[in-house]
C-alpha cells in the first residue's frame, strides 16, 4: 500500500497523509486494448496450462495465488488511487457489514489516542508524499521501493496503540456498550485480560468484536471524567447486534447575557444511508429554530442520493451542486442541481462541523454549502476523498472497489487528495467532557444571532 494510512478513528483529527480467467459479466461488452487482451490471455493460458498439466493446484495453492495477485494489483493501483483496491474475503464481509449499518459487537467507535501519534512520524510521511508528487509530471504519485517500504513502516507506527490505550470516540445509543455504562473519552487498555499496548488497532478491534451473546471483559480507565474511579476498571459487556444510528438530533439552548436563550437545532449525521434523508426532512419540517448545526465529523460518506436530498432542503432552486470528471482529460459533467418544486426547509444561520474523517458525501455537503455561502465550516480539514467508487463482487467472495470518477464542487474545485479547510479551525480535546468544536459553533451562532438583532 503506497499511501500513509489514516489510522485514528473519526474523533481524532490527524490529517491523512496522502488513504482471471474471465472478465466480469458487466465488463465483457466493453472494448479493451490489444495489450490488455494479450496480458489476460497470457495469464489465463499459464494458469490453465498449469492446472491441466502435471503441476495442478490445490485449493490452498489457489488461495495463496489469488492473494499474491491481489497484493500485486493493489500495489500498482494504490500508487495512483488509494481508493481502488481488491478486498480479501474478510475485508469484503466487513465492508458489506458497514454498508448495512449493522454489526455484531459492543457498539463503539474506537481509535488510536491522539497523544500516541508522533508528529515527527506524520511529518516524515507528508514529506515523502510531497517529494513523490513533485517528482511526477503527471500529478500521479509514484514512490520508489525504499519510499514504499518506509511508508509501510510509518503506517504501522501510526496504527499501533501506545500507553494511552484505545480511545472510545463514540458510544451508540442503546448499544451493549451504552447499556454497560461505557462513555465517550474512556480508554480501553485490556481485553479479556490481554494488554493492548503495542498492538495494531485492527487487532485490538478484532478482540473486542465477537459473536452475539458472548461476553467480553474490558479494562478501562475512566479518569479524568470521574476522579473517584482511579486506575483500571473492569467492565463486562455482552456483545449484541448493533444498529448504527444514521441521524441524531437535539435542541441546544445557549444562554445569553440579555436573558432569553438562543435556540439551536443540532443534528449529527452518522452516515448518509437508510432513512437519513427522510428523517432529516422531518426534522427540518418541525424545526422552529433559526440556527442549525450539522455535524458530519467522522462521517465517512454513504449514498450520493441521500446527500442530494438533504442539500435540496437547504438550498434555493437553480443552483449547481455537483459535477463529476470521469477522466483526467474529460470536461466536468453536472450531475446534481437544486430544482424548483422542492421546498427549502431551512434558510437561517447554518454551521457544518467537520474533521479529518469527514469524507465523500460529507465533503460534498460541506463543500456545496460553502461554495454557495450558505454555511460556515467549523472544525478540522476534511479527509479529501472526493471520488466515485463502484464495487464488483468476485467469485471467491473477495470484492474489487474501483474509482470511476472524481467529484467537482460548484466552484470547480476537485477535493480528492486535498480536503476542505474550515472557515474556523477548532479541535476537540478527548481529555475533557466538553466538545470544544461544538462549543465553538454555538458561540459563533450566538454572536451571529446577536448581530442580526
Amino acid at each position: 500500500m503506497s499511501s500513509l494510512k489514516k489510522t485514528v478513528s473519526f474523533f481524532c483529527t490527524v490529517s491523512v497523509l496522502f488513504a482471471i480467467a474471465a472478465f466480469p459479466a458487466h465488463a465483457q461488452q466493453q472494448e479493451y486494448s490489444e495489450s490488455t487482451r494479450r496480458f489476460f490471455a497470457s495469464i489465463g493460458k499459464a494458469i490453465v496450462s498449469l492446472e491441466d498439466g502435471y503441476y495442478g493446484f490445490s485449493n490452498e495453492q489457489k488461495e495463496r495465488l489469488f492473494e499474491s495477485f491481489r497484493k500485486a494489483i493493489n500495489k500498482e493501483t494504490q500508487a495512483v488511487d488509494q481508493h481502488t483496491f481488491i478486498m480479501d474475503k474478510k475485508g469484503a464481509a466487513r465492508f458489506m457489514e458497514e454498508m448495512r449499518g449493522t454489526f455484531a459487537g459492543i457498539g463503539t467507535r474506537i481509535g488510536v489516542h491522539p497523544d500516541d501519534n508522533d508528529p515527527k512520524v506524520i511529518a516524515e510521511g507528508e514529506a515523502l508524499i510531497k517529494t513523490a508528487k513533485e517528482r511526477s509530471s503527471s500529478g500521479k504519485i509514484s514512490f520508489t521501493e525504499a519510499e514504499e517500504a518506509r511508508l509501510e513502516e510509518l503506517n504501522k507506527i501510526l496504527s499501533t496503540l501506545g500507553d494511552n490505550g484505545l480511545l472510545v470516540g463514540e458510544v451508540f445509543p442503546g448499544s451493549p456498550a451504552d447499556k454497560a455504562g461505557i462513555q465517550k473519552g474512556w480508554t480501553i487498555h485490556t481485553v479479556d485480560g490481554k494488554p493492548l499496548v503495542s498492538m495494531l488497532i485492527e487487532d485490538a478491534g478484532a478482540l473486542i468484536r465477537g459473536p452475539v451473546g458472548t461476553a467480553v471483559t474490558l479494562g478501562v480507565i475512566v479518569a479524568p471524567f470521574d476522579p473517584s474511579r482511579t486506575g483500571l476498571q473492569s467492565i463486562v459487556v455482552t456483545r449484541g447486534n448493533v444498529v448504527v444510528p444514521q441521524l441524531i438530533s437535539r435542541t441546544i439552548e445557549a444562554p445569553t447575557a440579555e436573558g432569553a436563550p438562543i435556540v439551536i437545532t443540532y443534528v449529527r449525521i452518522v452516515e448518509f444511508a437508510g432513512e437519513a434523508a427522510s428523517r432529516f426532512e422531518t426534522l427540518l419540517s418541525e424545526n422552529t429554530a433559526k440556527a442549525l448545526i450539522i455535524d458530519v465529523r467522522g462521517n465517512l460518506g454513504g449514498s450520493l442520493g441521500i446527500v442530494d436530498a438533504m442539500l435540496e432542503r437547504l438550498m434555493p432552486p437553480g443552483l449547481p451542486m455537483l459535477y463529476v470528471k470521469e477522466r483526467h482529460d474529460a470536461p466536468e459533467k453536472l450531475i446534481m442541481e437544486s430544482i424548483a418544486g422542492v421546498p427549502r426547509l431551512f434558510a437561517g444561520d447554518l454551521v457544518v462541523l467537520t474533521d479529518g474523517n469527514s469524507a465523500s458525501a460529507s465533503e460534498i455537503l460541506a463543500g456545496v454549502l460553502r461554495d454557495h455561502n450558505l454555511a460556515t465550516l467549523i472544525g478540522g480539514k476534511t479527509l479529501g476523498k472526493g471520488s466515485v467508487q463502484t464495487t464488483i463482487p468476485l467469485a471467491n467472495e473477495a470484492m474489487l472497489k474501483v474509482t470511476e470518477a472524481l467529484y467537482v464542487l460548484p466552484s470547480k474545485e476537485i477535493i480528492d487528495g486535498k480536503g476542505i479547510e474550515p472557515h474556523i479551525a477548532a479541535t476537540d480535546d478527548p481529555a475533557t467532557e466538553e466538545d470544544e468544536v461544538l462549543q465553538a459553533a454555538v458561540n459563533f451562532l450566538v454572536t451571529k444571532q446577536k448581530e442580526r438583532k
